[in-house]
């Protein structure tokens, strides 16, 4: 409740800018989720926001720019396409076909757009090199060997990726760090 009355006395004025620090930390998901759909209302209707979070996948999710800050230093600033963009060599695609069988699985591994190959369970987790290339390619082998699409998702690097290799810290790790360790020195 003193989190909502803190945010509350911040917009009574209405301000054309608006600074929030971690205002999710210690909200129910619920509560979280208003007020990131306020936050998002707010900067549409013109007000500048900036949002300090830990919390990547929030970040990812309201901001237009990012910037990353290690030990006080702003390391990296862009947008969330932008910065996950230098995260190189990560886009893959997550196939599912009727028929995965080892002739199907030669052909994809053996396609100039893909860098490697794995099987997890029924779906086949494709590296590549460019996602329309690769799609164009996997479209024609699977057709050509009979096999049908029955799912295909490209992943690509997300924001959390985008940071560990900015700053070249783990994001779990970091998060561990926050906790003293059992028996560690304090």
């Amino acid at each position: 409740m003193k989190r909502r009355l803190t945010i509350a006395a911040a917009l009574v004025h209405e301000p054309a800018i608006l600074f929030l620090d971690e205002p999710t930390i210690g909200l129910d998901v619920h509560s979280a989720r208003s007020l990131r759909g306020l936050i998002r209302d707010l900067n549409q209707s013109g007000v500048t926001v900036f949002l300090t979070t830990h919390l990547i996948a929030e970040a990812e999710q309201l901001a237009h720019r990012v910037g990353i800050i290690v030990r006080g230093r702003l390391i990296a600033l862009d947008r969330p396409a932008g910065l996950r963009s230098r995260v190189q060599g990560e886009s893959a695609l997550e196939l599912v076909t009727s028929d995965p069988g080892e002739e199907l699985l030669a052909a994809l591994a053996a396609l100039p757009a893909v860098s490697g190959l794995s099987r997890l369970g029924d779906m086949l987790h494709l590296a590549i090199h460019s996602v329309d290339q690769a799609l164009y390619e996997v479209a024609e082998t699977t057709r050509r060997l009979g096999a049908r699409v029955l799912a295909i998702r490209t992943v690509t690097p997300s924001l959390a990726d985008a940071f560990v290799e900015l700053t070249h810290l783990d994001v779990e790790a970091m998060q561990g760090a926050t906790a003293p360790q059992k028996g560690a020195p304090q």
